[in-house]
């Protein structure tokens, strides 16, 4: 595993690609003070990799967003488990989805 110094400068670059002029859409269309809920959810049978690294990339957004991981790294997964979630404004969430979920 990489030292945390090093999965935050690779989380960190991933966000100045993907974020690093804004989301048009969501900066106007949904109010900053919106409050939501994201889920995980699995599509298919497999072993889960990377839910660590994309809480941590939520994390890097907004501190303030409470994320949490349901199923370990490793474990077994099906179809419709929900596999960790992250709570805080839809703003910070929409903003790390996409990197979360290409790491």
């Amino acid at each position: 595993m990489l030292p945390k110094a090093g999965v935050d400068r690779i989380i960190d670059a991933a966000l100045e690609e993907d974020v690093s002029l804004g989301d048009i859409t969501t900066d106007g269309l949904v109010p900053p003070e919106l409050t939501g809920k994201a889920s995980f959810v699995v599509k298919a049978h497999g072993v889960l990799a990377g839910m660590e690294v994309a809480l941590r990339v939520f994390q890097r957004v907004d501190p303030a967003l409470q994320c949490r991981a349901l199923v370990a790294d490793g474990s077994p997964v099906a179809p419709w488990v929900v596999v960790g979630e992250a709570v805080g404004t839809v703003v910070a969430i929409l903003r790390a989805e996409r990197t979360a979920l290409n790491l």
